[in-house]
């Protein structure tokens, strides 16, 4: 069932439009990383004496290597790329996954699936499937741009003179590289998944596929109700916050573990409220499905 549903998901019209959309807003994200390096060639030609001008030549050379484009994308850019980016694929996966499990429990596939397996297992099935194609598609997509960006641009599979991340082999530069992407993804699936499960209680198929809108709304104000309070660390439930901070982190000597369970503060919670809708879930309709 779980590659059923993944074949369903991979050739739907729904991941057709999200890779056109998030393809878009990546565009527009790479013409600002351009236009910083026009920026910062423009202080090299200056020859200010109070400028370090050998860093300043390695960010400009760097910019030929199309790796260091996708670094700065996910990492240095403005930080509008990564609110725009993950809120946009937020909303899109919350529409196209966010009501399944209700529908299909309301509809007549939901009892044909349910007369071959048990509902638990139908269940995590699905979630399984879910999670998987967000993980993928998602990954997938940035490879994609990687690939693309290196052929495009040049400059091969090499560690960048310019990196913040210089001084890194490249293995831990590639897993440094893509930790954004893990963040994010950390954000976006479990929000997903709410969206999901959350049919135990909220009767509605519109507001269900809302739900991560309604976490991309609701987030700031949450937050600045809380920085009120001075509970600053209430800003990480916004994934834009918590992208900063850990881009702050590669490039400082700040400790991980303090930086780690400050970002973490918002995928534990959201995953807790995951795990209880799904005992809730499980424990009402493995018994009432079928009566």
């Amino acid at each position: 069932m779980i590659l059923k549903q993944l074949r369903r998901y991979y050739f739907s019209k729904f991941s057709i439009v999200i890779g056109i959309l998030l393809s878009v807003i990546t565009v527009i994200g790479y013409y600002f990383v351009h236009l910083s390096n026009e920026w910062l060639f423009a202080l090299v030609n200056a020859n200010a004496s109070n400028l370090n001008v050998h860093r300043l030549t390695d960010l400009v050379d760097s910019f030929a290597n199309g790796i260091f484009y996708f670094e700065n994308l996910v990492h240095f850019s403005n930080h509008e790329f990564a609110f725009l980016f993950w809120n946009v694929a937020m909303i899109c996966f919350g529409v196209f996954l966010g009501a399944q499990t209700f529908t299909d429990v309301q509809s007549n596939y939901g009892a044909l699936i349910m007369s071959r397996m048990s509902y638990r297992k139908y269940f995590f099935n699905t979630l399984i499937a879910q999670t998987w194609y967000m993980v993928s598609y998602i990954i997938g997509f940035f490879l994609i741009v990687l690939l693309l960006s290196i052929t495009i641009i040049g400059g091969g599979f090499i560690v960048p003179a310019g990196s913040m991340m210089a001084d890194h082999s490249l293995i831990l530069y590639l897993i440094k590289l893509f930790s954004p992407i893990f963040l994010g993804l950390s954000y976006l699936i479990p929000t997903v998944l709410i969206a999901s499960v959350g049919g135990v209680f909220i009767k509605n198929k519109y507001i269900l596929q809302l739900i991560p809108f309604l976490y991309i709304i609701g987030a700031p104000i949450i937050y600045v109700i809380f920085h009120e309070l001075n509970l600053f660390y209430m800003g990480f439930i916004m994934v834009e916050h918590s992208m900063y901070e850990l881009s702050q982190w590669l490039i400082t000597e700040r400790s991980f573990w303090d930086f780690t369970w400050t970002i973490l503060i918002y995928p534990t919670f959201a995953l807790s409220v995951f795990k209880g809708f799904c005992f809730v879930n499980i424990q009402k309709f493995s018994k009432e499905y079928l009566a």
